[in-house]
């Protein structure tokens, strides 16, 4: 049991409703519904009745609820404690991957200085190959990264600040260029732009998992260094990239950005 799932389930508790409390966690129903899951499955025992007409708490989840209000308001606690007597000056060193921040890393980053002015606050450019090495070793406070394994979770937290829209990008030019929206099956015959394993391992496996799950091997028409070079690629028509749609500023003026259906939304966190 982790505090993700404790808030999960006091949002469902409130709505009684998967979508608005999956919305809440910025993940998509599915990937609530199996956290939920998990959850009932670690306690032993169902905590909602799925009913589509009447949804409601079983006594064990009204119960535990009243548990769970408990430990996530001493979670809140802990964190206002330790907000205030921090240090309000001196410097913090936060991992940043190549492609930058988004937007709402940077309110957020906006915020923390208005609240800390004297705090000092360090950018260090890292891959996503060694940033939870370096989190980890306590070269950084904290990171700012698209992907979180489960294999990190065990010793560092991570929580959610943005959910973002994966699309296929294209050149302008391209026949696919026109449509509306793609499905991963569609891209089977297309040249595919990836970022070098070896800078971005989790993103490369992310995009060959999810076109394997979708029956295929991807064909890579390149494998490129960085996120920038990968963008100006495609806007030569080198080839087509799977990226999301939180770099359309980042983009040139010949790629077009095409929502893919079927595939989950992405996610950018802040681990420490």
């Amino acid at each position: 049991m982790n505090i993700r799932q404790i808030e999960g389930f006091c949002y469902l508790a409130k709505t009684l409703n998967f979508s608005k409390s999956a919305e809440k966690m910025y993940i998509t129903q599915p990937a609530f519904s199996r956290m939920i899951e998990s959850l009932e499955n670690e306690l032993g025992c169902k905590l909602i009745v799925r009913d589509r007409a009447a949804p409601r708490l079983t006594p064990a989840g009204e119960r535990d609820l009243k548990h769970m209000e408990r430990i996530r308001q001493e979670y809140d606690a802990l964190i206002d404690i330790s907000r205030v007597q921090s240090d309000k000056s001196g410097e913090i060193t936060i991992g940043i991957m190549e492609s930058g921040l988004t937007d709402s890393a940077r309110d957020i980053l906006r915020r923390y200085g208005a609240e800390y002015p004297a705090m000092r606050i360090n950018f260090r450019e890292v891959s996503e190959t060694i940033v939870f090495d370096l989190l980890n070793a306590g070269k950084l406070d904290c990171a700012i990264v698209a992907h979180f394994p489960d294999v990190y979770r065990g010793y560092l937290e991570g929580r959610v600040i943005e959910s973002y829209q994966i699309c296929a990008l294209v050149n302008r030019d391209h026949p696919l260029s026109s449509r509306t929206k793609l499905s991963v099956r569609e891209l089977k015959d297309e040249g595919i732009i990836l970022i070098d394993e070896e800078k971005s391992v989790m993103g490369y496996q992310a995009i060959m998992s999810l076109c394997l799950k979708n029956g295929f091997s991807p064909k890579i028409a390149r494998k490129a260094e960085s996120v920038v070079t990968a963008l100006s690629a495609v806007d030569l028509g080198y080839g087509i990239m799977i990226l999301s749609d939180s770099m359309r500023d980042a983009a040139g003026k010949h790629t077009v950005f095409i929502p893919m259906e079927g595939v989950e939304p992405g996610q950018v966190w802040v681990v420490s």
